[in-house]
């Protein structure tokens, strides 16, 4: 049941199975995995608990309940179950990985990478503890080992974000002279992705090539807009057959690869370019003179409270209802503008019922359909303030 998701089912199962044998450590750490899902912490860090009263050295028991705490933020209690854990099974290489993991939370960026080494010697194909390393590479400023690292991605599982590999018939580019040659740049993640990522084409085109980029069609008319020079096709399923021909295109890439080649060290970075992204002109026009009319001369603030559509855990991270905000919501000299995507009404409402703080929401732009909307939106703004 659990392994098929279903946790309430499991934890049941569990439950009866120590109501028959109450003295194995295996029943309750099984029992604190499903709790955990369920996202039940007490009673999760509970189970575990008991599992080590049962025996001590249960190495799983121990990384297990690290985890629970960690995410509790109680990190010197989770390092000590960590280290007790490879203490215990010196070959436990998630127990260093989610080590890793906590050393990086504190901004101990060393440890963490020893940690991670740690893993890897254990375990060379472990793919998380490769993908965790880039991202503590990447924190460090050791780019050009941070992207080999990065490679990893495909091949994680269990991570927070989706990746959408796609299959093309061209050879993957290899950071080979692109004179006279055309090049496909595939995205692969989410939106906010393929906007970071965009921001290395010109790169691309520095190099006397021709340059096809395969991305999410909201996102068409405004990189087509900021990037003249590139041909944007929409992402579709089956793959548009032209991308496919390899008689037109010589190399293909995904986005996220294109760093390892294009942003090797710091000062590839370009930290003086101006944006480059341009929202459409006369939108924003519009777009700025109805605000204007409705703030009367008040710094125009657009904000953002939370994230949707990604898991509890991170939600937790990236949420701040506005009952927290009123500090900021309470101050007179600005008008503040809705930059949340979907239904907030409802949130909003209660909030400006209770503290009677305003909050306009432009019904006018839908900042999931049309980004092209949304991003002469966001630029006619003084101020953003967002959670992620």
């Amino acid at each position: 049941a659990y392994r098929v998701g279903k946790y309430d089912v499991a934890v049941d199962l569990i439950t009866q199975a120590i109501e028959i044998d109450s003295g194995q450590a295996i029943f309750f750490n099984s029992l604190g995995l499903g709790l955990k899902e369920q996202f039940r912490l007490e009673e999760a860090i509970e189970a575990y608990r008991r599992a080590l009263e049962i025996n001590p050295d249960y190495s799983e028991a121990c990384n297990n309940l690290g985890t629970v705490l960690q995410s509790q933020e109680d990190f010197d209690q989770a390092i000590a179950l960590y280290r007790h854990a490879v203490h215990i099974n010196p070959r436990y290489c998630e127990a260093y990985n989610n080590l890793g993991l906590l050393f990086q939370e504190q901004g101990r960026l060393k440890e963490g990478i020893e940690a991670y080494k740690c893993a890897l010697k254990i375990h060379p194909q472990f793919a998380n503890a490769h993908s965790n390393l880039a991202k503590t590479l990447f924190l460090q400023g050791d780019f050009r080992n941070a992207w080999k690292e990065y490679e990893w991605r495909w091949e994680c599982s269990g991570i927070s974000f989706s990746l959408n590999k796609r299959h093309f018939p061209q050879s993957l580019w290899d950071g080979s002279n692109l004179s006279r040659r055309t090049i496909l740049v595939w995205a692969e993640q989410g939106i906010g992705d393929e906007i970071m990522f965009s921001s290395m084409l010109p790169n691309l085109l520095r190099m006397n090539s021709n340059v096809i980029v395969e991305c999410d069609k909201r996102l068409v008319p405004l990189f087509q807009r900021s990037f003249p020079d590139v041909q944007f096709v929409p992402r579709e399923d089956p793959t548009n057959p032209k991308l496919l021909d390899t008689t037109i295109i010589d190399y293909q890439i995904p986005m996220g690869s294109l760093g390892q080649w294009l942003r090797v060290d710091e000062d590839a970075f370009l930290p003086k370019q101006e944006s480059y992204l341009q929202a459409c002109p006369n939108k924003t026009r519009q777009i700025q003179k109805k605000y204007r009319d409705l703030a009367d001369d008040k710094l125009l603030v657009g904000i953002s409270w939370k994230s949707t559509g990604i898991d509890k855990k991170r939600a937790h991270t990236k949420n701040v209802p506005l009952k927290y905000w009123i500090p900021i919501l309470s101050r007179q000299d600005c008008y503040f503008i809705s930059l949340q995507y979907g239904d907030i009404r409802e949130d909003i409402e209660e909030h400006t019922s209770v503290f009677g703080c305003p909050i306009y929401i432009d019904e006018e732009i839908d900042s999931l359909e049309n980004l092209d909307d949304f991003a002469a939106q966001v630029s006619v703004l003084d101020l953003i303030i967002s959670t992620s």
